[in-house]
């Protein structure tokens, strides 16, 4: 993915036409999005096996189970 991010910046520098011009940006853009979800979601999911695993750790110690509501998660995925 990063290859053709590059590859399409290039062909953004040598392109005179506009028409083709917007075409690449828009892909460009779709690409980085893309890009940004994954790495996004990459982060929620780690964290979320921190969680889960600090967790299970406390329960193997005697405290009760306890697991967060998906509304909480959000919440704690938005402050970091």
């Amino acid at each position: 993915r990063q290859d053709e991010i590059r590859e399409l910046k290039e062909s953004l520098r040598k392109t005179r036409d506009s028409a083709a011009r917007q075409q690449l940006e828009a892909q460009l853009a779709t690409l980085q999005r893309s890009e940004q979800k994954e790495a996004a979601s990459a982060r929620a999911a780690n964290a979320n096996a921190q969680r889960r695993k600090t967790e299970h750790k406390l329960v193997e110690g005697g405290k009760k189970p306890f697991f967060l509501k998906k509304s909480d998660q959000r919440i704690l995925d938005i402050a970091k």
